[in-house]
């Protein structure tokens, strides 16, 4: 199972891939979780948090088009494919843009780094650093958040 997201709009922003690859790796330096990959270590499955990622933004231009979302869904059946969850990263992100300005930002990601709340902290940050904000510090680190849960689960 994995999370597909489709933004789109024409940008009133100047936001090409370049500034989006500048936002998403603002996003993979803040969430550890973009930075997991998962390994089998004595048959066990392990969490590796990995310093840095390869960020790659797929980028293609569709020209001249009236149907939008019927051409968005096609190339999301090229885009959406199954992940390796021991190569980083464990997301994907396309820039699909149209002659007439309208742009579609696809973000693809495995679902055992993020769930729905997630997904919620991830898209405020994204728009907050796509218009220019600044991101307030984060009041736990994930492996914190991690660390306390087991306490919880264990009693202590």
């Amino acid at each position: 199972m994995q999370f597909t997201s489709i933004m789109n709009g024409k940008v009133d922003i100047t936001a090409d891939p370049t500034d989006i690859k500048k936002i998403i790796r603002e996003l993979v330096k803040r969430h550890e979780s973009l930075r997991a990959t998962f390994h089998m270590v004595d048959g066990e499955p392990v969490q590796k948090i990995n310093h840095e990622v390869p960020i790659e933004i797929m980028t293609k231009n569709l020209g001249e088009a009236n149907d939008y979302e019927t051409i968005i869904v096609e190339q999301m059946k090229e885009f959406v494919r199954p992940f390796h969850l021991d190569e980083a990263p464990l997301f994907r992100v396309g820039y699909y843009e149209f002659s007439n300005g309208e742009v579609f930002t696809v973000i693809d990601m495995h679902h055992i780094i993020t769930d729905g709340t997630s997904m919620g902290n991830l898209f405020h940050d994204y728009a907050t650093l796509l218009n220019g904000g600044q991101l307030a510090k984060l009041p736990l680190s994930y492996k914190q958040a991690v660390e306390d849960f087991i306490e919880k689960q264990n009693g202590s």
